[in-house]
């Protein structure tokens, strides 16, 4: 039996690595990451597994939508592990790109671990990348669980990069806005909002930083690429709101902060800057989009940054912003 076909064909109770069957299993799934990952859990988390718990409330209504759009199941999928009936293993699974997956939300419960659980359901999802003719497979640890990352080690995956998540509280003043010392600092650099004429030079300070192979898509990313008809559609349908600003001078970009938001929800934040430039532009950068009327102003901003991003990090901390946690990102080529 092949990893798409681990399914449950038991006859009477579910027993071990069982394909996720939303009917089933979601309600299960919501409560057993929320006890798992209960120290971690952001504000955003808990609100979309809210939303993911009032979603179970359709019961086998759900394994119908997933019969009726088999297409769907292209993109995603999961395991779950059951123990006398009850479940305590979970592990998901989505497309990245053509032949690219990521692994999500690998959680075993408490009173079950190491019983190679998260083993077997890990093995469940690299067959089922395999078998969708997935070449690599990417995942996010934190840096200092060090049991995930040797079982993740065991299977191959090594480090690439690392991503530091800081939170800056709502309400917390803006800090006072100034671009007069990059000139100072070497610059003839300019601190100013977004404009249309820089999403090509955008791409080039996004390769250079070696962030458009980072396997995520920040509120950076994803307003280099909000120039075309269909993302600024998706963006006036979900409400989304973004303010960029760039450092430019040279005839380049030497750096870009972009924060966004969907209705009234918290803010992410983003801070790229071209490697030769970490650390010299990125304060008033910071400081121009924190300040701009139509930017977070005393919202909750969470900001994600690259852990190369020394710069940036130094910058936001000044600014206000707490540390919280570093992911690692792991890769493996399969």
């Amino acid at each position: 039996m092949t990893g798409l076909e681990v399914v449950g064909r038991l006859a009477g109770s579910p027993a071990g690595v069982l394909k996720f069957e939303p009917g089933r299993d979601l309600r299960e799934v919501v409560a057993l990451l929320e006890l798992g990952f209960q120290d971690d859990l952001q504000a955003r988390d808990r609100r979309w597994l809210a939303d993911l718990g009032r979603l179970s409330g359709m019961g086998p209504l759900l394994s119908a939508f997933s019969w009726i759009f088999p297409v769907l199941d292209s993109g995603f999928t999961g395991f779950v592990f059951y123990e006398r009936d009850r479940l305590v293993g979970n592990v998901s699974i989505m497309r990245s790109a053509s032949d690219v997956w990521l692994i999500a939300n690998v959680v075993t419960h408490p009173d079950c671990r190491r019983q190679g659980i998260a083993r077997r359901l890990v093995e469940a999802a690299l067959a089922a990348a395999r078998e969708r003719g997935g070449r690599q497979v990417q995942l996010q640890v934190r840096d200092d669980n060090v049991g995930a990352r040797a079982l993740y080690e065991a299977f191959g995956f090594d480090r690439r990069s690392a991503t530091t998540t800081l939170l800056r509280a709502a309400g917390d003043p803006p800090p006072a806005f100034s671009a007069a010392g990059l000139s100072a600092a070497g610059g003839r650099i300019t601190v100013r909002p977004w404009e249309p004429k820089d999403a090509r030079r955008a791409r080039r300070l996004l390769a250079r930083a070696g962030e458009l192979e980072a396997g995520s898509s920040g509120p950076v990313r994803q307003a280099v690429g909000a120039g075309t008809l269909a993302a600024r559609l998706s963006a006036a349908v979900r409400g989304l709101r973004r303010v960029v600003w760039v450092a430019a001078g040279g005839g380049d970009l030497r750096a870009i902060a972009a924060a966004q938001a969907v209705g009234a929800g918290p803010h992410a934040l983003e801070v790229v800057a071209d490697p030769a430039w970490v650390g010299r532009t990125e304060a008033a950068l910071v400081g121009g989009l924190l300040a701009d009327p139509s930017g977070p102003a005393n919202a909750e901003v969470r900001a994600e940054i690259s852990a190369r991003q020394t710069g940036a990090l130094a910058a936001l901390e000044a600014a206000g912003f707490e540390r919280q946690r570093t992911l690692d990102r792991l890769v493996l080529d399969l």
